[in-house]
């Protein structure tokens, strides 16, 4: 059994309530007379919402996002859920609803709830639009989403629709739909251009694959970059020469270059994106081997020369973090000042928590006295001082295959990408925080409690004031494992049509009382089917969201950040007037959640309601761009306090040719 330093473990299978039927709500809830049926046995006085549709044409929902394997770019970490969880995005991949049409194999909807139940409506293009549509991401709001339509002559009628923009170099063209149902290229420019040959025919230099790789919560902030494409045009006045990669931002004021050096000269050379905080106000760029920080699209300050691997910055921005030759910092960008977190020479980042307060990493040194194993994989947590020994994991933990013996397919890895970049991949990440870091949650294979895993993996707590560190998925009858746990179903996502890999799952709730998870195991007499279904650990009590039952592995589809709703995936009808028999569905289960009429459910979109209705926004700023169905709207950008030109909120990330690319921490676990 591995050391465990510190750290009060505690044996959870003689500590954990386990909560059964009924006995979940022993009390009388608010909403019990929505709790019949497979509700009565849910925990929290939760009660079953369909969210999805009772008919989607025989097809799965599945997330909306990146597909393991597709191609293109505008894909960073996106919420399938707002924080109230009165919205989900999911895709049918090949067909539409009814009434809505197909655009190929990926179909995207918003599941909004309403007073007397869930409808749908269509927030990606539509099948006249393009055909085969590559998905992308979205605003924590829902009300922007990002895709890419390819057109390649010859390929046959797969491709195309009127986005589909013909080009002698074939390009991937990178959209943006807004919450007015207006379609927008990305790479929209300010240079007239005369002829307008790029394909947008709008009368302005456009570059039609640059890559949207952070959109947030409001759109004020619309970061993009051109780094891949083949074209990389001049879109301002100050961008560098055309060819030469740079870093904009589209703003309600109008598109700012973000990638300026400091005295806001323009860099001669190609800029790389290395992260943003979640407000887009502070962004993070390389050049020429330096990374520099852009606060308020108005000042520039270097962090650090390279080589390094940019972390991101903090929620409110205060804080960036990299790593150089093994060993980890954190940069003020009130002070200007360079604090060091690991001087080991052999650190790597696992997991900051969104006020930056905390740090979690791993090194095979021993860095808390004799705590830890020399040699092996030690977690630490630092606070501003010290490291702390927290555990020591397996190898494996850190970086193993989603499946075995198929490298190609990705990694599940500890390292916490939370990414705002192309190819995020936030769910195949294995550890969580909370916000202000205290809490931290993590897969292992190691046996970090007395309860014998059996080398199968487990999630684990640790809390950083108590001292002290759980299994959240052990089994309370404290027989040894015989299955394993996760955050995520990592192992069917290409399998099952799940895609999206780039989701951001809040599997442990902001207070840190609650975590969900994955189980292939039996935790509690209810589950009797033999497949994976959905847990809850809630303050030391282990229930089921899923049934136990269903023949059909059980998914987790999302929670909200205070745990008050979490969304499955399941082939059972878990209310009255349920989906297509034996075809899977998104349900809520939602605390106080149900509606009075029992039958009442969502309903499918039909025609032009499959668009949605336009959002109430303020119109774009005169700047040039060429849309479809009218204007495009934005939001107006908040009035901001600031010490010295600097203040933000948070999401970071990092890029490029490093191997842990953009890693973004920010926003959630």
């Amino acid at each position: 059994m591995r050391r465990r330093g510190k750290a009060i473990v505690a044996m959870t299978a003689s500590l954990l309530t386990v909560a059964l039927g009924a006995s979940a709500a022993s009390a009388v809830c608010p909403n019990e007379a929505f709790r019949i049926g497979p509700s009565a046995n849910l925990p929290d006085c939760r009660a079953y919402e369909l969210v999805t549709p009772r008919e989607t044409n025989g097809q799965p929902p599945a997330f909306v996002g990146k597909a393991l394997l597709t191609a293109g770019g505008d894909n960073f970490t996106s919420p399938p859920t707002t924080t109230d969880g009165t919205s989900y995005l999911f895709a049918l991949n090949g067909a539409g609803l009814s009434g809505s049409g197909g655009g190929g194999y990926a179909n995207e909807f918003r599941a909004q709830r309403g007073n007397t139940g869930w409808s749908s409506a269509r927030v990606g293009p539509s099948a006249q639009e393009a055909k085969v549509p590559s998905p992308g991401s979205y605003s924590a709001d829902h009300e922007y989403t990002t895709f890419r339509v390819e057109s390649f002559p010859g390929w046959g009628e797969g491709f195309g629709g009127t986005l589909a923009i013909e080009h002698p170099g074939h390009a991937a063209a990178g959209y943006i739909r807004y919450p007015d149902r207006s379609i927008h290229l990305v790479g929209e420019g300010t240079i007239p251009s005369s002829p307008d040959i790029d394909g947008w025919s709008n009368g302005f230099a456009d570059d039609i694959e640059a890559e949207a790789v952070w959109i947030n919560h409001s759109g004020s902030h619309i970061i993009f970059k051109n780094e891949r494409g083949k074209f990389r045009v001049r879109l301002t006045a100050d961008a560098p020469p055309e060819g030469i990669s740079a870093v904009y931002d589209r703003t309600p004021s109008g598109l700012q270059l973000v990638s300026l050096l400091p005295g806001d000269i323009t860099p001669a050379t190609d800029s790389y994106f290395q992260g943003a905080s979640e407000d887009g106000s502070t962004v993070l760029f390389e050049n020429e081997s330096t990374l520099y920080v852009r606060i308020d699209d108005s000042a520039t300050e270097p962090v650090t020369t390279g080589p390094f691997e940019s972390w991101g910055a903090s929620a409110d921005g205060s804080k960036v973090f990299y790593g150089k030759e093994g060993n980890l910092y954190s940069f003020d960008t009130n002070s200007l000042s360079t604090t060091p977190i690991a001087m080991s020479g052999d650190a790597e980042f696992v997991n900051i928590s969104d006020d930056g307060s905390r740090v979690y990493f791993a090194s095979p040194s021993q860095l808390d006295g004799s705590e830890g194993v020399a040699g092996e994989p030690n977690l630490y947590v630092w606070a501003g001082e010290d490291p702390k020994f927290i555990a020591t994991v397996e190898s494996s933990d850190l970086g193993r295959e989603i499946y075995p013996g198929s490298p190609a397919f990705g990694l599940a890895q500890m390292i916490h990408w939370r990414e705002v970049k192309t190819f995020g991949e936030f769910l195949t990440d294995t550890s969580r925080t909370t916000p202000n870091g205290d809490v931290f949650a993590f897969e292992s294979a190691a046996q970090l409690t007395t309860f014998h895993n059996e080398g199968h993996r487990e999630i684990y707590l640790y809390s950083d004031t108590k001292g002290t560190l759980v299994c959240v998925s052990c089994n309370p009858t404290g027989s040894p494992a015989s299955g394993d746990a996760a955050f995520s179903d990592y192992g069917t996502q290409g399998k099952s049509g799940l895609g999206g890999f780039n989701m951001n799952l809040s599997n442990l709730s902001d207070d840190g009382e609650t975590v969900f998870f994955v189980s292939d195991e039996s935790l509690v007499s209810a589950d009797s089917n033999g497949v994976s279904d959905v847990y809850e650990w809630k303050s030391g009590s282990l229930s089921l969201i899923s049934t136990g039952s269903d023949s059909q592995p059980s998914v987790l589809m999302g929670a909200t950040p205070d745990g008050h709703d979490v969304f499955l995936r399941t082939g059972e009808q878990l209310v009255p007037s349920g989906q297509e028999s034996e075809v899977p569905a998104i349900y809520d289960a939602r605390v106080d959640g149900g509606f009075s009429d029992p039958n009442s459910g969502p309903e499918s979109c039909v025609d032009s309601a499959c668009q949605g209705e336009p959002a109430l926004t303020p119109p774009l700023p005169s700047v040039a761009t060429s849309v479809l169905d009218g204007p495009g709207n934005r939001h107006a950008k908040h009035t901001r306090h600031r010490k010295k030109v600097r203040c933000r909120k948070q999401h970071d990330k990092k890029c490029k040719k490093h191997r842990h690319a953009n890693r973004n921490f920010g926003g959630s676990k």
